[in-house]
């Protein structure tokens, strides 16, 4: 059987004020470690798909490429526009080196728009939605599931509300 294709967001992606700490100390090992589970339970998937919008949606980009695995990453806007006024402004510069690791590297690289807001929400919405339908089709395309993996801040999927429109849209079709 043909591992599912895995759709991965996090329900925090719209990043709070320039500067705010959101994440407690020692949450990336954490994040890492559900991420491995997560992964192992999904039979060891080897597509995956994500916006980069927040660290952890770059922690599962880095998992999955760990894995050499199919990465496909959409953005609202160019790499280098995105990188430069959502990823350096909202998380700094270690972060933006991530990034461009994680792009230079990726199977996949969807540009919406070059020259789009990278920081307008309804362009980072967009971006999930177009995210999801490019998800399902390569599922359908191999003939295999789709698994949806939505981290909540207390980084257990289980605790995830309908916080954010991707998640609301998966719940609404039953997925």
């Amino acid at each position: 059987a043909v591992p599912p294709v895995l759709v991965f967001t996090d329900l925090e992606s719209v990043l709070p004020a320039e500067g705010a700490r959101r994440w407690p100390h020692g949450w990336q090992g954490r994040a890492r470690r559900a991420m491995s589970g997560w992964l192992k339970r999904a039979n060891d998937a080897v597509i995956g798909y994500g916006c980069l919008f927040s660290p952890t949606e770059l922690l599962f980009a880095e998992e999955m490429q760990k894995k050499n695995a199919e990465l496909n990453i959409v953005l609202p806007c160019s790499a280098s526009r995105f990188g430069q006024e959502h990823v350096k402004k909202r998380l700094g510069p270690a972060w933006e080196k991530r990034f461009d690791s994680i792009i230079q590297h990726a199977s996949n690289v969807h540009i919406l728009c070059e020259k789009s807001d990278a920081q307008d929400p309804a362009n980072m919405q967009f971006s999930s939605l177009v995210m999801d339908g490019l998800a399902l089709l390569r599922a359908r395309q191999l003939e295999t599931d789709i698994q949806f993996i939505a981290l909540h801040e207390d980084l257990d999927p289980a605790a995830a509300t309908a916080g954010q429109p991707l998640v609301r849209l998966w719940e609404a079709q039953g997925r």
